[in-house]
């Protein structure tokens, strides 16, 4: 059996089932969460959690004192510490705060890409 290569896909054929591209030139598309690459999001989920990790600090360490010399008690002993990590930790990584680093995101990429135009001139016309 010979192989066969894959065409490529075309951009619309690329876009989750129900996500429309605009009619208009350099088309936006509705779901933000599909222009974002995987790689990408990933990178702002980790920069995401590294914040919240930071502003919980305080909470952290408690949870990590409480947790330091107990080995089969550590839920019991440590129930409230935990909660109030956790309740610190979503109120920074929750949908809404990755929805609005993936629009930061999305805006720097806009911002280059009109800079980069900007940078290379109009187009030159056809007589």
């Amino acid at each position: 059996m010979a192989f066969k290569p894959r065409r490529p896909k075309k951009p619309e054929e690329m876009l989750p089932e129900g996500i429309e591209p605009l009619d208009m030139p350099g088309a936006q598309y509705q779901d933000i969460t599909s222009l974002v690459p995987p790689k990408v999001e990933a990178l702002l989920l980790n920069a995401l959690k590294e914040r919240a990790r930071e502003k919980c600090k305080k909470w952290l360490d408690a949870y990590t004192d409480c947790t330091r010399d107990k080995v089969f008690d550590i839920f019991s002993a440590c129930r409230e510490q935990l909660q109030d990590m956790n309740e610190c930790l979503h109120q920074y990584t929750d949908e809404s705060q990755q929805q609005q680093i993936r629009e930061k995101w999305m805006e720097q990429q806009r911002r280059k890409r009109r800079a980069i135009g900007r940078a290379l001139g109009p187009e030159p016309m056809d007589m």
